[in-house]
């Protein structure tokens, strides 16, 4: 499991777990999906199913590869509650 966070409100909720932790995301916020790279296509669905659910969504384009090669921030830290993005 990535343990990565970009944002130090992020929760990290893998794809196979989405369904089952879905009450964790409020729909009064903006939830940001995000994958490693580029490549990845998990994000991409993910924020696809969310905004079918009625979410706000927004995909990090690139990844956080990405967002870390341009410089922001990722911090680090243990599973916790979903929080929101």
């Amino acid at each position: 499991m990535l343990r990565r966070r970009a944002h130090s409100g992020a929760v990290n909720i893998p794809e196979a777990e989405l369904d089952a932790r879905l009450k964790e995301l409020p729909k009064t916020k903006e939830i940001v999906t995000y994958c490693w790279s580029i490549t990845c296509h998990l994000a991409t669905r993910v924020a696809l199913k969310l905004a079918q659910k009625g979410y706000r969504v927004h995909e990090l384009v690139g990844g956080i590869g990405s967002w870390k090669e341009q410089g922001n921030d990722v911090t680090s830290g243990k599973k916790q509650p979903a929080g929101v993005a």
